[in-house]
């Protein structure tokens, strides 16, 4: 999936557990920034955002 269609879906969708795991995704996969340091300024732990990782990779969107 292209980055302009995940943020697209990032701005409107409105559940902010799932907005906050695009975010994620977003960030750790077009913007390459690493997951320790996403995870850490969005004040969630590595292991939250290892596991919403794996999922977007096992599942894409369905994961998240």
């Amino acid at each position: 999936m292209k980055s302009t269609n995940l943020e697209n879906l990032y701005r409107n969708e409105s559940d902010v557990r799932v907005k906050e795991r695009l975010l994620l995704i977003v960030r750790i996969f077009f913007d390459k920034e690493q997951i320790e340091s996403v995870a850490k300024e969005m004040h969630r732990s590595r292991a939250w955002a290892y596991k919403w990782y794996k999922r977007y990779n096992d599942d894409g969107l369905d994961g998240l």
